[in-house]
């Protein structure tokens, strides 16, 4: 699941601290490593405020888990890749089992913000509203100084960019799907590749219209 759609599951449970946690894998560079190492088969008992920012990471992983294995999730990426492959994309260069997964998530994310455009700015708030002296607290059970400082400035940087209100538009959504593949494995798109993607990006977004509601019940 991307950002938003990680915080509209649970926005009823406003707990600032929590939506932080279940940020944190998404901005921590090589977090599923620190969870699998140190989080996944432990038992914590944590005191507040620690322990909501654990809840929430464990949340995240928990939610990924369901969503990731659900058949109308499966039935999206591959209904992405068939738009991704008409519209002249090359499957192999692309990597089309990651490309339509980053797509899925992301498109769906943008239809979040186009049912509810205060969307973006509620969920921008509520992590404003976190006590960076708290969610250093947790991170200093799981991570070393280096790697705490890092993810305390993704995380900060993640607040003052506020990119997600750039999935209003189409363009902004394909320029994100484009940073998260060379960042991730490495792959530029052309110029004209990014047409194609853009054009790909609007034949998947007619299916994400009617599918958008049975991805997020969970």
């Amino acid at each position: 699941m991307h950002f938003l759609s990680h915080y509209y599951v649970d926005r009823n449970n406003y707990n600032p601290l929590f939506v932080s946690g279940a940020l944190l894998p998404d901005i921590a560079p090589h977090f599923t490593r620190t969870y699998n190492s140190k989080i996944r088969n432990r038992e914590w008992n944590l005191d507040e405020p620690e322990a909501s920012v654990h809840r929430g990471v464990l949340r995240h992983y928990e939610l990924d888990a369901v969503f990731h294995s659900s058949l109308v999730f499966k039935e999206s990426c591959s209904y992405a890749s068939i738009c991704l492959e008409q519209a002249g994309l090359n499957r192999e260069k692309y990597r089309f089992w990651f490309l339509g997964h980053i797509v899925t998530e992301v498109l769906l994310d943008r239809q979040l913000i186009l049912l509810e455009p205060d969307l973006v700015k509620e969920y921008y708030d509520v992590l404003s509203s976190v006590d960076i002296n708290k969610l250093d607290a947790y991170l200093n059970f799981i991570s070393p100084e280096e790697e705490k400082s890092k993810i305390l400035t993704n995380f900060i940087k993640f607040l003052d960019v506020r990119f997600l209100r750039y999935l209003e538009q189409m363009d902004g959504a394909a320029e994100g799907i484009v940073r998260t593949v060379l960042r991730a494995i490495g792959v530029s798109f052309t110029d004209e590749d990014k047409k194609r993607l853009i054009a790909a990006l609007h034949n998947i977004e007619n299916d994400m219209r009617y599918r958008s509601k049975n991805l997020l019940d969970l």
